[in-house]
């Protein structure tokens, strides 16, 4: 059971998400320069209950079938003649049977229409507009470190709405994979012929763990996590003496590329109002590396850094290798272009009501 530290834990984790209602934003009649006056705003809204419109306290106006069947019938005059700038004649306030002093009511339609409330309905309560059962709030581009402990990657926000108490959800996220490091080369006569070698990071396992006020949700049983294309990065490396410091005779090298979708399904929560999870991924590695000539090419194992960036953006610009060439996972001996992330890598939420 969950204590009191946990409870206001999770509501303030909810409230950072909060939806607001939509906010009134009222008409400013003063923002134009030459602002009315609090005498005209009064007489334009007088006049415009005075005509009797639709919404007013004071009465109903005639449909235009109405005002046609009156016609048809004599009930009207028809010798009277409307003209388009009746409004602008001045009207006397008694004819209207309004106390006090007379006034002269003029319409100037260049006076805006202020707190004046047409076409409004009422409700014993007002109609919920967030029909979103979740939320899924993803950290773009986020970078999961390779040190066996676990990175979010998002957080899952269940809003009042939300229809079922329990549900099973699949999420998809695009990833990349960059390998950087540096290389040594042990020749002092420094002859480029050769030197090359392919290092093949390769992710042989991930995990993902749902946790709820950090605490690791347990009943993740039918959880499988799968990389949809996939699963390893090859890299040849090629060093010229240009490239080489002058002291150590090492070099730089930097490589990265899309890989496809990383997809966790099965990932069945309890689903209640206001409960906010976060989602966590961790991944195992192996590696291996091979040189041609291991006498003039070495590499410097506790400087080559494998990472791998999961919800990446389909505006994310990958960057062109650095005395390195991509191979191909399926045939190591074919370099690849460098393909750019797709306009539809995007992160992907999708949520079922399971049968416990």
């Amino acid at each position: 059971m969950a204590n009191l530290t946990d409870i206001c834990n999770q509501r303030k984790q909810f409230m950072l998400f909060n939806i607001p209602p939509v906010r009134f934003e009222p008409q400013n009649p003063y923002t134009s320069a030459n602002p009315p006056t609090q005498y005209q705003l009064n007489m334009r809204r007088k006049v415009e209950i005075l005509k009797y419109n639709k919404n007013s306290t004071q009465g109903s106006r005639q449909t235009k079938r109405e005002r046609a069947a009156a016609a048809l019938s004599g009930r009207t005059n028809l010798a009277r003649t409307v003209c388009p700038d009746d409004y602008k004649i001045p009207v006397i306030s008694t004819a209207a049977g309004i106390p006090g002093p007379a006034i002269y009511l003029v319409e100037d339609k260049s006076i805006p229409l202020y707190n004046y409330v047409k076409d409004t309905n009422a409700y014993a309560e007002q109609n919920d507009e967030d029909n979103n059962q979740w939320v899924i709030s993803s950290n773009s581009n986020q970078q999961c470190v390779d040190n066996n402990l676990f990175t979010r990657i998002a957080k899952l926000i269940i809003r009042p709405s939300i229809q079922q108490p329990y549900t099973t959800f699949t999420y998809r996220t695009p990833v990349i994979f960059r390998l950087k490091g540096s290389g040594l080369h042990t020749n002092d006569a420094k002859t480029p012929v050769g030197e090359r070698a392919n290092i093949v990071v390769n992710v042989d396992a991930i995990n993902f763990q749902a946790t709820y006020n950090n605490a690791s949700v347990s009943n993740q049983v039918s959880l499988t996590s799968r990389f949809v294309s996939n699963t390893s990065i090859s890299v040849l490396l090629s060093a010229t003496p240009s490239t080489y410091e002058t002291d150590n005779n090492t070099f730089d090298y930097f490589c990265e590329t899309y890989i496809g979708f990383l997809e966790i399904s099965g990932i069945g929560l309890t689903t209640n109002p206001g409960g906010v999870y976060d989602f966590n991924i961790q991944y195992i590695t192996s590696k291996t590396t091979t040189s041609s000539v291991s006498s003039q090419l070495d590499f410097l194992e506790d400087k080559n850094i494998f990472e791998f960036y999961t919800n990446i953006d389909s505006s994310y610009n990958l960057v062109s290798p650095v005395n390195c060439e991509l191979l191909s996972s399926t045939n190591p001996d074919t370099v690849v272009e460098i393909v750019p992330v797709p306009e539809d890598a995007t992160v992907e939420f999708t949520g079922s009501t399971a049968i416990r």
